[in-house]
C-alpha cells in the first residue's frame, strides 16, 4: 500500500542521517536496521528497544521500532512509537506522516487527517518539493473523505492540485469530494479532464454517469456510457463500463450488456453475479448457473452468491443442491440474508424428507420473520409429516392467514382431518375444491371428512371426483 512504501522511504533517509550524526550508536543502529530490512522483526524490536532503554530520546530508534511493529501488524504499538517522534521533535515531517499512516490503518480517520495536515504544513514550511508531499496530500484528502468531511476534503484537494496540476489521483479525489459534498455539477469539469487524459479511467466515467443520474438525466447518462464504450480500448475497463451500463438499461439490453461484459472480462465477478440474477429474473434458472458459479469461484464465501445459487436450484427443483448452497449461505450470512438462507435450507430439507431438520431451520425463520408465509407453510407441512398435527394446524393457519390460497386451504384441511377436526376439515376442503376443482387429493380428503361426519353419499361423490381426476387410492373406497 502507498502508506507502507512511504514509511520505508522515510526510514532509509532518516537512518542515513543518524549514522552520520551519532557515531557512537552507529553499529547498534546499523544492526537493528539490518534486522528490520531483512524481515527479522522480533529481533529488530529487541535491538531498537535496547537502544531506547539507553537513550529514550533517540529519534531513529523510535522510528525503527515503530516500523518493526507496523510491519508485524502491531498497529497500536506502532502508533505509540510514532507519537513519540512527534513529541521528541514536532517539526519533523516523517514523524507526523508515519503517525498519520498508522492512524488511518487503525481507522482513526479524524486523527489521521490532523496528522497528515501537520506533515504537509511542515513540508511546505521547509520547501519540500510538491512531488515529495504528494503522499501526504493524498492521505489527508482520503482521511477527510473517510471521516465524512467531504467539503474540507474538496478544499484540501484543490489546494494540492494548485501545486500538482493535473495530478490524476488528486483530480479524482477532488471530483469525488465535490459530489459527496453536494456539488456534483462543479465536479464535471474535473472528471471530463480526467477521461480526456486517461480514456480508460473507468472510475471517472462512473462518477460522470452518477452525476447525470442524480440530475434525473438517465438518457444523458446512457449516452455518456455509449461514448465511453467507443472510446475505451482496454477490455477490462470496457467490461466495467458495460457492467455500469447494465444498471440503467431496460432488462433485455441489460442482459446483453452483462453478457458482453463477462466475455471481455470473465474475472469481473460482479458482472457474472448480476448476469446470473438477470437470468433468474427472466425465468432462466438453468442459464443462471454458469455465471453464478463463475462468480462464486472468485468469492467462495460470499453469502449473496450462495443464496443466488440456492434460489436457482430451488427453481430447478434440485433440492440436494439447494440444500448444499443454502447451508453454506446460512453459515456465512447474518441478518435478513441468514433468514433467507434458512428458508431455502428448510424448504430443501422438507423436500428431501428430512423433516426434523426442516422444522429446526424453518422455526428459526418464523421466529426472525413472523410474517413469512412460505416458511409457515413448509414448517406446517414438515410438522404434519412428523405426526405433530396440532403444531401443523397452528403453522398452516398462520400461512393461510398471511397468504390465503386453495393449496394452503387443502393442506390445512388435511391437517384438521388428521387431527380429527372433521367439521373444520370439511369447511376448508370444500373451499379448496371450489377454488381449484382439479385438486384430486383435496377431493379425496374431502370424501374422508364427509365419511367421518356420517355423510356417506357426499363422501362417495367426492371420491368419484378424485378418481375421475386420476387419484387411484380413491378406487378402493368405491368398491
Amino acid at each position: 500500500m502507498p502508506g507502507k512504501i512511504g514509511l520505508k522511504l522515510v526510514l532509509i533517509a532518516v537512518v542515513s542521517v543518524a549514522l552520520a550524526q551519532q557515531a557512537p550508536m552507529q553499529a547498534t543502529l546499523s544492526q537493528a536496521q539490518a534486522s528490520l530490512s531483512s524481515g527479522h522483526y522480533a529481533q529488530a524490536v529487541q535491538e531498537f528497544e535496547a537502544i531506547i532503554a539507553q537513550d529514550y530520546t533517540n529519534y531513529q530508534a523510535h522510528l525503527g521500532l515503530g516500523l518493526a511493529f507496523y510491519d508485524q501488524g502491531h498497529y497500536k504499538e506502532a502508533q505509540f512509537e510514532f507519537t513519540q517522534l512527534t513529541l521528541l521533535d514536532p517539526k519533523r515531517y516523517e514523524g507526523w506522516f508515519n503517525l498519520a499512516t498508522v492512524q488511518a490503518k487503525l481507522r482513526d480517520f479524524q486523527g489521521a487527517a490532523q496528522s497528515f495536515s501537520q506533515a504537509v504544513a511542515i513540508g511546505e514550511q521547509n520547501n519540500y518539493p510538491a512531488k515529495e508531499l504528494r503522499p501526504a496530500y493524498l492521505g489527508w484528502v482520503s482521511s477527510l473523505q473517510l471521516s465524512g468531511n467531504f467539503a474540507q476534503a474538496a478544499q484540501v484537494a484543490q489546494q494540492a492540485l494548485a501545486k500538482l496540476p493535473q495530478d490524476p489521483d488528486l483530480t479524482y479525489a477532488l471530483a469525488l469530494s465535490l459530489i459527496k459534498s453536494g456539488q456534483p455539477l462543479q465536479a464535471l469539469p474535473y472528471l471530463y479532464e480526467l477521461v480526456r487524459a486517461q480514456p480508460n479511467n473507468v472510475a471517472a466515467e462512473q462518477l460522470i454517469v452518477q452525476v447525470y443520474l442524480s440530475q434525473g438525466l438517465t438518457s444523458r447518462a446512457q449516452s455518456e456510457l455509449q461514448q465511453a464504450l467507443m472510446r475505451v480500448t482496454d477490455p477490462h475497463a470496457k467490461a466495467q463500463l458495460l457492467l455500469e451500463a447494465s444498471t440503467i438499461l431496460p432488462p433485455k439490453e441489460a442482459l446483453a450488456s452483462l453478457q458482453q461484459a463477462v466475455q471481455l472480462d470473465p474475472q469481473l465477478w460482479q458482472a457474472q453475479y448480476n448476469l446470473g440474477l438477470q437470468e433468474l429474473q427472466a425465468g432462466h434458472p438453468h442459464q443462471a448457473l454458469a455465471p453464478l458459479q463463475a462468480a462464486l469461484a472468485q468469492r467462495p464465501q460470499d453469502p449473496a452468491l450462495l443464496l443466488a445459487l440456492a434460489s436457482a436450484y430451488d427453481r430447478l427443483g434440485q433440492a440436494q443442491e439447494e440444500e448444499r448452497y443454502a447451508a453454506q449461505a446460512a453459515q456465512q450470512a447474518s441478518g435478513s440474508q441468514k433468514t433467507d438462507a434458512l428458508l431455502f435450507l428448510g424448504k430443501a430439507q422438507y423436500l428431501l424428507q428430512n423433516y426434523p431438520k426442516a422444522v429446526t431451520s424453518l422455526g428459526q425463520v418464523v421466529q426472525a420473520e413472523p410474517q413469512q408465509a412460505v416458511a409457515w407453510l413448509y414448517l406446517g407441512l414438515a410438522q404434519y409429516h412428523l405426526g405433530d398435527y396440532s403444531a401443523a394446524i397452528t403453522s398452516l393457519s398462520k400461512a393461510y392467514a398471511l397468504a390465503p390460497s386453495a393449496a394452503v386451504a387443502a393442506d390445512l384441511g388435511a391437517a384438521d382431518l388428521a387431527a380429527g377436526r372433521y367439521s373444520d376439515a370439511e369447511a376448508l376442503l370444500r373451499q379448496a375444491v371450489a377454488q381449484n376443482p382439479d385438486d384430486a387429493v383435496a377431493w379425496y380428503n374431502l370424501g374422508w371428512a364427509y365419511s367421518s361426519l356420517g355423510r356417506t353419499h357426499e363422501a362417495r361423490q367426492a371420491w368419484e371426483r378424485a378418481l375421475m381426476l386420476g387419484y387411484e387410492p380413491a378406487r378402493a373406497l368405491l368398491k
